[in-house]
């Protein structure tokens, strides 16, 4: 397989034609998959896992195959700061030259647990912010989250702070969580498309109304200096965010493979190796008995990427696509 990372030319060419890189840039480690919240949108009732926390010995053994690999990402089904040894996994993933991130509902994060983060070295912390008050039916109560996210915003030698959200309406609510991101000195806010197959009560734009909403948030966005990404509109700054319009289409095979195959593994709790976390039965292999390098570059893997369409959430999934899915 070709190594496309030397240069973003190079990298282009390779998410056009879904040229491989010897291994995956990002693997995204489910820790545990046991939550403090339950959710109404979240689809972890109704995937087939089994409740569990990682052994760090576990973790540590997933994290010595994964040689080449960038970025770990300590988030999954669960909620990660639920897990009593978050710190010390940071800590190992960072000795192993791994940038590590991770994803959270925020509300655990107190005095202790931020300063163990940033002494074990944290790069960067997502927050799932729904709105910011605690009106909102399908996510999360919020306040304790914001103060949080505050209490860290102030912390020297800091991690990046990023803010995701879901693109549902109002979209003054999620102005709002613009205003608060940008106020928190956020990297970047994360939108992403509303995921019906396992809420399927949950409204979802239309495709005229997303992109008049994006289009407002994003006009937003610019006015107070604060980058906003979606993958099927805009991500990045600079020249990529002026290219990317005109690039986007031509990703994945122009537009045939979601995007996410090119550069992205699953890893869960037992450590089973899938092309995706809404995939937890499709099993690549295991990371207890070969490397991610072999898992990645099998027959059975190769058959998934070249072929997903086949699969019937693939189908109907357009969370890493540019084009919609009307399901009306």
């Amino acid at each position: 397989m070709v190594d496309i990372n030397m240069n973003p030319f190079k990298e282009y060419i390779g998410r056009i034609f879904c040229i491989q890189p010897k291994v995956p840039e990002t693997v995204q480690l489910e820790i545990t998959n046991l939550c403090n919240l339950d959710c109404k949108m979240c689809p972890r009732k109704k995937l087939p896992v089994k409740y569990k926390e990682m052994h760090l010995s576990l973790f540590k053994k997933i994290v010595n195959k994964l040689g080449g690999v960038k970025e770990i990402i300590l988030t999954g089904w669960g909620e990660p700061t639920t897990h009593k040894d978050l710190a010390e996994m940071v800590r190992f993933g960072k000795f192993k030259n791994k940038k590590v991130r991770l994803t959270t509902n925020g509300l655990l994060l107190n005095q202790k647990m931020r300063d163990d983060l940033v002494k074990a070295g944290i790069d960067s912390i997502t927050f799932s912010v729904d709105s910011v008050d605690e009106e909102n039916e399908w996510g999360h109560m919020n306040k304790k989250t914001l103060d949080n996210i505050r209490a860290l915003s102030k912390m020297n030698k800091r991690p990046a702070i990023v803010i995701q959200s879901i693109l549902e309406k109002p979209v003054s609510n999620l102005i709002a969580i613009c205003d608060f991101a940008k106020s928190v000195g956020a990297e970047r806010l994360n939108l992403s498309r509303v995921l019906q197959e396992f809420s399927p009560g949950m409204p979802r734009p239309s495709l005229k109304e997303e992109k008049e909403m994006v289009k407002k948030i994003f006009s937003h966005a610019d006015k107070i200096g604060l980058q906003a990404d979606m993958i099927q509109y805009g991500v990045g700054k600079g020249f990529v965010r002026t290219a990317y319009p005109l690039a986007k289409h031509t990703l994945g095979m122009f537009g045939k493979r979601c995007l996410r195959l090119f550069n992205y593994a699953y890893v869960n709790v037992e450590g089973d190796v899938t092309p995706c976390c809404l995939l937890p039965a499709l099993k690549m292999d295991n990371l207890k008995d070969k490397n991610l390098k072999e898992i990645w570059d099998s027959k059975k893997f190769k058959d998934f990427r070249k072929n997903h369409n086949s699969h019937k959430l693939c189908r109907t999934c357009d969370l890493w696509r540019v084009n919609y899915i009307d399901r009306s």
